[in-house]
């Protein structure tokens, strides 16, 4: 995603298939949208 984000309070637990977590955070640097790893290069990954 481009940034660096402090995690901070658990805002929600869904369960759906296993249990699922939701935390509110805050951009602390960098950019969004400006990440180069596998999941936003690879041109075949649907």
């Amino acid at each position: 995603m481009g940034v660096k984000v402090n995690i901070n309070e658990c805002i929600a637990q869904v369960e759906f298939n296993e249990s699922q977590y939701f935390f509110l955070s805050e951009i602390i640097d960098g950019t969004f949208g400006t990440g180069q790893s596998e999941e936003y290069t690879d041109e075949n990954r649907n």
